[in-house]
């Protein structure tokens, strides 16, 4: 089974039925109580109070070789996004018959104050199997996955394994519906009295929901995440900023208009974000850009500061300064009173920055194999964690700030951009080389005030 929010043939958009990718002949599922479609990315989101989906489709005779109380082997794959900050509630529950109120049933994944838990059943009523080991921050997207290969079940985040329980076939055999004469449906945050440690409805955005009658590997499942992630795959923008002593104004490094921030250079001008996945770039490739006017010299600059060790954070001194440990990639060249394009590429951990299109770093790059893996310190653009000291702060107009996790967008001198930056953009958009295509999906941060 496939039910595919991004397919039109799967979800037409509006009312309540979906139909299998895989048949689609027939409904083979129902929203229920009406959760809010979104267009872009292509998704429902459930209010944590009454919506959910149920699957209207018997999966029973989808699967061969039941044998006496032992079911064979599956995977399901949700694409979820968690919407509530430590949040309750069930997110994937096992049916024998087509209603949530008789008969066989039990929670299978369950968020538990922001933890996803996981069970088939029996276990301990209230006791998960697995707690996810992979924290899951609200406001991203996770494909979460579940296998069970006839004695062993494991549970993964975005293809990566995030814990397991086995075996069991001993000291107790995997009970399922169908074992019971009865059929094999499912629900996606419906409330479920057989707890995991919440019994509430799920309060999550879903995507895509999948079954397979067999057991996928990991690898497996890292292709499916590598190959899916683009359809739901969202990036922060301007609307999550909180502006703290800053302003949006008409400025513009392009010809054809527009806004940028504007930071006056005080201890109490910033702009923020909460941290989240989207600045964890881990120890890959990644590629932060932005515009910058600056209209006064302040002594150390913070162009961007993420925790306060930082991180990761760039200061424009006279000499340009990575941290967290100082490196210096280069010379800044005049930035008062002009529109200035900076760009910090990793490639390979290998660090390269440019100023204009042009490479002002060492030639052939600088090592850097930095793992940043902060996802709850605050992104400070314009100031180092918060106010810091005085003269550490950003004095003037940025724009078009974006981060692109996991790709090195610029690989030599390039044309600069000459009109606003984009989430996908075509390789060399702006003309001449050396720049890569962004896929969907890459570009976690992108600011067009």
């Amino acid at each position: 089974m496939d039910l595919d929010f991004s397919n039109t043939g799967s979800y037409s958009g509006s009312g309540s039925n979906l139909y299998n990718v895989v048949d689609k002949t027939n409904i083979s599922a129902n929203l229920v109580n009406s959760p809010v479609y979104t267009s872009y990315p292509k998704y429902v989101t459930f209010n944590g109070t009454n919506q959910y989906m149920f699957i209207t489709s018997n999966l029973s005779p989808k699967f061969s070789a039941i044998t006496s109380g032992l079911n064979t082997s599956f995977t399901v794959t949700i694409w979820m996004n968690p919407t509530t900050t430590n949040g309750n509630g069930v997110v994937l529950t096992e049916l024998g018959e087509g209603n949530t109120s008789s008969l066989w049933h039990d929670a299978q994944i369950v968020l538990v104050n922001g933890t996803l838990k996981f069970a088939l059943w029996p276990y301990t009523n209230g006791n998960a199997l697995i707690s996810s080991s992979i924290a899951t921050p609200i406001n991203n997207w996770y494909m979460v996955s579940m296998t069970y290969d006839g004695a062993v079940i494991k549970a993964y985040i975005n293809g990566v394994l995030a814990g397991t329980y086995g075996t069991l076939a001993s000291p107790f055999v995997r009970q399922a519906p169908n074992n019971y004469s009865y059929g094999l449906y499912y629900c996606l945050a419906c409330s479920e009295g057989t707890s995991l440690g919440s019994t509430a409805n799920g309060p999550f955005s879903l995507g895509r929901f999948k079954v397979y009658s067999t057991a996928l590997n990991s690898n497996d499942l890292l292709a499916l995440y590598t190959n899916e992630r683009g359809n739901f795959a969202t990036h922060v923008n301007a609307s999550s900023a909180t502006l703290t002593g800053a302003s949006i104004v008409a400025q513009s490094p392009f010809s054809g208009g527009g806004n940028a921030y504007y930071s006056t250079g005080s201890a109490s001008s910033f702009i923020s974000f909460p941290g989240q996945d989207a600045f964890a770039l881990g120890t890959g490739d990644y590629t932060i850009e932005w515009f910058q006017y600056q209209t006064s010299a302040t002594t150390w600059p913070r162009i961007f500061w993420y925790g306060t060790g930082p991180s990761l954070g760039l200061s424009i001194e006279g000499s340009i300064y990575l941290w967290p440990s100082p490196t210096i990639l280069g010379s800044s060249g005049t930035i008062l009173n002009t529109w200035v394009h900076f760009a910090l590429v990793r490639i390979s951990n290998k660090v390269y920055f440019y100023r204009n299109g042009n490479l002002i770093s060492t030639a052939g790059g600088i090592t850097n194999n930095t793992n940043i893996t902060d996802v709850s310190s605050t992104f400070y653009i314009g100031s180092k964690a918060g106010t810091g000291q005085t003269g550490e702060q950003f004095a003037g107009y940025i724009s078009n700030f974006r981060i692109v996790k996991g790709l090195g967008v610029y690989t030599g001198n390039f044309t600069m951009p000459t009109s606003p930056l984009t989430g996908i953009a075509n390789a060399n958009p702006f003309g001449g080389i050396n720049t890569a295509a962004i896929p969907a999906g890459y570009t976690t941060l992108l600011l067009n005030p």
